[in-house]
C-alpha cells in the first residue's frame, strides 16, 4: 500500500509576521488525513518571489502532493501563480474562460473590474483550472514532472486563502481529484485518551513499549497545562479496520494507567464531572474563596442544560468566614466542611464543594508554600455524610498553574462522585 506524502504551504506576509493565525493549514491537514494522506511538512513563506520559489522547489522534491493557500489575488504581492511557473520552468498563459468568469463575477456585484484582476486568469502552461464558484481567484492544479528537473512527480493544488472559498473548492474539486489520484486506498483514524495526576515522563515510563517508534498503531504523548494526552493513530483500508487496530492499545493504556485516565477524544475534567452527576440525577453547589470562580466557570461550560450546577458563590473574605462557622451547634467540624455543607444545604444540592483561600504571594509560590484546601461533601441515601478533604500546592509554570489548580479540584470531585 503506497503511503502518500503531502506538504501544506501557506503564503503571505501576514502569516509569517504573526498578524494572522493560519487556520487553513490545520484544516487542510485534517482533510488530507481523512483521505489517508500523511502530511509530513508544513511550510509558511512571505510574499517574496525567490524565497517562495525555494519553498516550492523543496516541496516538489519531497512530497507527492502539495496544497498551497494564498497568493492568488490580483495585487503585486500575489505571486503564487508566477512561483509555480518559474519552479516548473514553464510560461504563464492567460485563459480566456477564466477572464470571462472574473468579468461575470464583477457584473453580478454591479462593479467595474479593475484591469489588475486579469492576472488571476494567468496559469502555468499545462495547469488545470480549479473553479471558484463564488470568488474571482480560481485555483491551480499542476503536476511537476521528473522531466522538468524534479526528483519525483508532485501534484500541487493552489487555492485562495479565503477560508470559505478554499473549503468550497476543496469539496467540489480537490477532494474528488485526490480520491481519484490515490484510489482512496486508506484512511487514518486517531483516538485520544486524557490523563491527569502524573507528569509526562512518568506516564511514558508506564507505557514504554507503546510509545516506541515504529509501532502500528502509533502512540504519541503530549502535555498541556498538566493534562497528558495519549494519541493512538492507525491506518487501514477503512475506519472499521483502524478502530480494530486501535481498540487493544486503548485497553492496554487504561489497564496500565487506571484512574489516571479520566476521559477520551477531547473530554475535559469538567465534562466528566458533569456527565457523572447527570447520569445519577444529582446536583452540585460551589463556594470558592481561592480560585476566582474558575472551577464553577469550567463546570458551567460543561453543564449545557444547566441541570447540574445549582449554585456558585465567589464570596468576600468576611462572608466566606460566615460560611465556615459551625451550623446548628455542630462544633468540632473543620471550617471548610462547614462551608461545603452550608452551600450544599442552602442550594438544596446533592454535593457541596468549598475551595479555601489562597495566598498568591510570589515568594510563597516560588517556595512551594502557597496552598489551598478543598472539601467536597455529600449525604448518602442512608443519611451518612461523606467528605473528601485535600490540600494542594499552587505550583507549576505561571502560564498554567491556575488551570492546574482548577483541574485538581475537578479531579477530586471526579473521584468522590465515583
Amino acid at each position: 500500500m503506497k503511503t502518500w506524502i503531502a506538504e501544506v504551504i501557506s503564503v503571505g506576509d501576514e502569516l509569517v509576521s504573526g498578524q494572522r493565525l493560519d487556520t487553513n493549514a490545520q484544516w487542510i491537514s485534517q482533510q488530507l488525513n481523512e483521505l489517508g494522506i500523511r502530511t509530513a511538512f508544513h511550510s509558511t513563506v512571505g510574499d517574496n518571489l525567490d524565497l517562495s520559489q525555494t519553498v516550492f522547489r523543496n516541496a516538489a522534491a519531497r512530497a507527492d502532493i502539495v496544497v498551497c493557500t494564498g497568493g492568488l489575488g490580483p495585487t503585486a504581492d500575489d505571486l503564487t501563480r508566477e512561483v509555480i511557473a518559474r519552479t516548473a520552468g514553464v510560461p504563464l498563459e492567460r485563459r480566456d474562460e477564466v477572464v470571462a468568469h472574473i468579468r461575470q463575477m464583477y457584473r453580478i456585484r454591479n462593479r467595474e473590474m479593475p484591469l489588475s484582476n486579469l492576472v488571476q486568469a494567468d496559469f502555468p502552461a499545462g495547469a488545470t483550472v480549479i473553479d471558484n464558484p463564488e470568488g474571482t481567484a480560481p485555483g491551480i492544479d499542476f503536476t511537476f514532472l521528473p522531466a522538468a528537473g524534479h526528483h519525483r512527480q508532485c501534484r500541487i493544488f493552489a487555492l485562495p486563502g479565503v477560508p470559505a472559498e478554499l473549503k468550497q473548492m476543496w469539496s467540489l474539486s480537490v477532494r474528488p481529484a485526490l480520491q481519484r489520484m490515490t484510489g482512496a486506498s486508506s484512511v487514518i483514524v486517531h483516538r485520544t485518551l486524557h490523563v491527569f495526576g502524573e507528569g509526562e515522563s512518568k506516564i511514558e515510563s508506564m507505557l514504554p513499549d507503546l510509545v516506541a517508534r515504529g509501532n502500528d498503531p502509533v502512540t504519541g504523548i503530549t502535555a498541556s497545562a498538566a493534562t497528558i494526552t495519549l494519541r493512538v493513530s492507525a491506518s487501514g483500508t477503512n475506519g472499521a479496520e483502524c478502530e480494530e487496530k486501535i481498540a487493544p492499545v486503548l485497553n492496554t493504556i487504561r489497564e496500565r494507567l487506571g484512574d489516571l485516565v479520566y476521559g477520551a477524544d477531547g473530554q475535559t475534567l469538567a465534562d466528566v464531572v458533569i456527565g457523572k452527576l447527570k447520569q445519577r440525577g444529582q446536583t452540585l453547589a460551589v463556594i470558592d474563596a481561592g480560585l476566582h470562580g474558575d472551577v464553577a466557570s469550567a463546570l458551567a461550560v460543561a453543564d449545557h442544560d444547566r441541570s447540574v450546577l445549582r449554585n456558585a458563590i465567589l464570596p468576600a473574605a468576611q462572608s466566606f468566614a460566615t460560611y465556615c462557622d459551625p451550623q446548628n451547634g455542630a462544633h468540632g467540624i473543620p471550617p471548610l466542611q462547614n462551608a461545603a455543607a452550608r452551600i450544599k444545604d442552602q442550594s438544596n444540592a446533592d454535593f457541596g464543594i468549598a475551595i479555601g483561600p489562597l495566598n498568591r504571594d510570589p515568594g510563597k509560590i516560588e517556595r512551594g508554600e502557597a496552598t489551598f484546601d478543598v472539601t467536597a461533601i455529600k449525604v448518602g441515601s442512608d443519611g451518612e455524610v461523606f467528605t473528601s478533604d485535600d490540600r494542594y500546592v499552587y505550583r507549576g509554570h505561571s502560564s498554567w498553574r491556575q488551570q492546574r489548580a482548577v483541574k485538581q479540584v475537578l479531579n477530586q470531585l471526579r473521584f468522590m462522585i465515583g
